[in-house]
């Protein structure tokens, strides 16, 4: 402050016109860094900003995976209860199928109730594993030859190179 209380003068033998220009570039340094400075100012400020959003979205993100947790627990829960349930259906005697032994059970209490396109699709679904596991099988038996193949094939370099050996030496 004392220095800007002071006046300043053209120091002798300097041009009056290039003092001037030198004074006013001064001003408009002091003028861009007092800028400068306001700038740094807000950037942190909202650094400080951010970093206070970024903890609270944790805590939120937090919150929520466990709020929604919980409501898959209750969904649990609630599947669970529901399940106990007994439920009565009417269905007519044509709509009745015992699949063992073909006669009606004396007692349905632990019967299944579903549609015939379901029925349908458990029988497929039982023919693709029946495919699927003799599938297996024959690829299990190609692999167990091609593993005697590598085996004896193993056994044959073993020897060839045991000879090659001894040749070296000799």
């Amino acid at each position: 402050e004392e220095e800007e209380e002071e006046e300043e003068f053209c120091p002798p033998g300097c041009d009056p016109a290039l003092y001037e220009q030198v004074c006013e570039l001064r001003e408009k340094r002091l003028d861009q860094e007092e800028v400068l400075g306001e700038f740094q100012k807000a950037v942190e400020a909202l650094k400080k900003d951010k970093e206070s959003l970024v903890k609270k979205d944790k805590v939120m993100d937090t919150a929520l995976k466990q709020t929604e947790a919980e409501i898959q627990q209750f969904q649990t829960f609630k599947q669970q209860r529901l399940n106990e349930l007994h439920v009565v259906i009417t269905l007519k005697m044509h709509q009745v199928r015992c699949l063992v032994d073909g006669k009606l059970p004396p007692d349905l209490s632990h019967t299944i109730v579903f549609t015939n396109l379901g029925l349908r699709r458990l029988r497929e679904r039982i023919d693709e594993l029946k495919d699927e596991k003799e599938d297996l099988r024959k690829n299990q038996k190609l692999l167990r030859k091609q593993h005697l193949q590598l085996l004896k094939s193993k056994k044959y370099k073993e020897a060839r190179l045991k000879e090659l050996e001894a040749r070296a030496r000799d």
